[in-house]
């Protein structure tokens, strides 16, 4: 079951990660492997007023993909 309930997790995520646009996908996948806000901002070469605001809006498309 708990094998079932991983795989199920995780083919949402890939579902979650292919809606959401590439400059938003950019700043997500290294948040989730754990880097920093900063560090992110840094390494892209953007602000890291943008990256915030780019992580909010990911945790807004998800929070809409839970509800559906």
């Amino acid at each position: 079951e708990a094998l079932v309930l991983a795989t199920y997790g995780l083919f949402r995520l890939k579902r979650f990660l292919l809606r959401i646009g590439p400059r938003i996908r950019a700043v997500v996948v290294p948040y989730l492997e754990g880097r920093s806000i900063r560090e992110i901002a840094e390494v892209l070469g953007i602000k890291t007023k943008t990256a915030y605001a780019r992580i909010s809006l990911a945790r807004r498309h998800l929070q809409t993909l839970a509800l559906a």
